[in-house]
This record gives C-alpha cells, structure tokens and sequence, in this order.
C-alpha cells in the first residue's frame, strides 16, 4: 500500500541515503561463526541519517490463527505521503515467549535493513526463531543443529518468485500496459527508493512490494 504521489517521499529518502552510514557488525553468532548487526544498532543508523528527511518510520507486529507472526514497515514522509512494505510472515519453531521474541526481532530488523539499505548481515541469528535450525538447551545459551534436508527443500522452492509473477501478471492486466513498461516501471522504483539494492532476493521482495501498491493503488481509483 502506498500513498497516491512519492515524489517527496523518494526525495527525503535519497537524502536519506546520503546521509546513512552503514552500523559496524558487532553482534557475534558464535554457532555460525557470523557477525551481524542487532535490531537496535540498525535503528540507531536509521535514527541517525534520518534527520532533516521528514521521513519517518514504524513496525507493526501481527499474527494469524496459524500460528505465523509477521511484522510490517510504514515509512511515512512529513508531506502526507507514505509506504508500506507489506507483512513478512515467518513461523516460530515454538510458540514460547522465547520463540515468537526471536522471530519478531528478526522480522522487524530484516525489514528495516530492505527497506532503508542497512547491512546487516549475515542474519543467521534469527534461524532460532524461525525454524530453520532445532535448538537444544545447553548452559546459558541454546546450542542450534542444522538439518539439511530441510534446508536443501527451502532452496528448491522460492514462493517468492511465484508471488512475484502471480502479481506481474495480475498488474498487467489491472494496469492495462505491457510487460516492458511495467517491468521498467518496477525498475525504476525500485532504483529510487532502494538505489543500494545488490541482491536478487532483495530486489524481489522490494518487487512484490511496488507491484502490491501499483494494484491498490488503480483500484481505489
């Protein structure tokens, strides 16, 4: 979903953008042998080239009778104009306290690290909350073990590029307009809001994004 213009709001973000200084990773995963960035460093360098943009952010937490958890990202611009990222739904390996925590903080600083061009990863701390990886209590701490049957199966399908083209398709026709100038119109987006974008999965999440508010956005015309 996102407002009808993002004109002042593709301006604040370049500013934005400009303005970033990428966080240290200092936060260790010592089973992976990663650093990564935590939640609140990424909102620190968010929270320090943020200003003089008029930009402005927040998460909302929300679940599902499935026991799924997602989190999603409103940017939002002094002028009125705003942006949302749609909801990233993860499940918990258990729902604990513990388990829903872990996914949430997951959730929240994987979308804010997308959509304002933060680094930080390698984000394998959050495969304790979201199942990729069982956990076993040992000491103080959780020691994690890899399957890799299951893993080998999550590469073998992305359902994102299914939701990718399921949309394309649908904007097509929504749109009224060829697949050229839709998939330029995609780019070009894209290219605003997340000029620092390398990444193939992060193109296509910010993708399925865009595509979401150009459908809203021609049916509540």
């Amino acid at each position: 979903m996102q407002s009808e213009n993002l004109d002042k709001l593709f301006k604040g973000m370049n500013t934005f953008r400009s303005q970033l200084k990428q966080p240290v990773k200092d936060a260790k995963n010592p089973f992976f042998k990663s650093n990564y960035v935590t939640l609140e460093g990424v909102q620190n360098a968010i929270d320090a080239a943020i200003k003089g943009t008029g930009l402005a952010y927040t998460q909302i937490v929300k679940n599902d009778d499935n026991g799924n958890v997602g989190v999603e990202t409103i940017i939002t611009h002094e002028s009125g104009q705003y942006l949302t990222t749609g909801v990233l739904a993860l499940r918990p390996e258990k729902a604990t306290p513990q388990g829903y925590g872990s996914t949430i903080t997951y959730a929240k600083r994987y979308q804010l690290s997308s959509a304002f061009g933060v680094s930080s990863d390698v984000d394998d701390d959050g495969n304790v909350g979201s199942g990729s990886f069982k956990t076993q209590a040992k000491g103080n701490y959780q020691q994690s073990y890899p399957q890799p049957r299951q893993q080998v199966q999550q590469k073998q399908v992305n359902p994102e590029i299914a939701t990718y083209n399921s949309l394309f398709n649908k904007a097509l026709k929504t749109l009224e307009t060829d697949k050229a100038t839709l998939k330029s119109q995609v780019t070009e987006q894209i290219g605003k809001m997340f000029p620092n974008d390398t990444k193939s999965e992060d193109k296509l999440k910010h993708g399925i994004m865009i595509l979401k508010g150009l459908i809203e956005n021609e049916a509540n015309k």
